[in-house]
Order: C-alpha cells, then sequence, then structure tokens
C-alpha cells in the first residue's frame, strides 16, 4: 500500500493526558490508518511527502465543530 507523508514544523501529541510538542515533526498514512508518528528522521521514504515548513500537526484530532442550534 502507497504511504503519505507529512513533515511539518510543530508536531502536538496527547498520549495518556499529556500534550507533547515535537519541532520538526513527522506523521505517515497508509491509507486512511496512521502507522508513524514523531521527529523527522531522513530514512523515511514515504511515496509521497507533503511539506507543511509553517504548519503545526495535530495527528488524529477530529474536529467536531458544527453548528446543529442554527
Amino acid at each position: 500500500m502507497r504511504t503519505t507523508g507529512i513533515r511539518c514544523a510543530h508536531l502536538m501529541t496527547l498520549e495518556n493526558g499529556s500534550t507533547q510538542t515535537l519541532r520538526d515533526g513527522y506523521v505517515e498514512f497508509q491509507g486512511s490508518r496512521i502507522t508513524k508518528v514523531g521527529p523527522w528522521n531522513n530514512r523515511f521514504r514515504p511515496n509521497r511527502l507533503l511539506h507543511l515548513d509553517h504548519h503545526v500537526v495535530l495527528p488524529g484530532l477530529i474536529n467536531t465543530h458544527a453548528h446543529l442550534a442554527m
């Protein structure tokens, strides 16, 4: 299966109730499944690499923001 990687300026994670922010972070996907999360490493070789040099990435965040009352 093809992989897509995202290299970002900052990566915010939540594990066991505590947040962590990494500089120069990396997230990798296979289809819709997250397979890697952590600091960037030059050995990563996804099929497609997106460079988000000025962005913060929050892997796994589902934005449930909705305007139900409207």
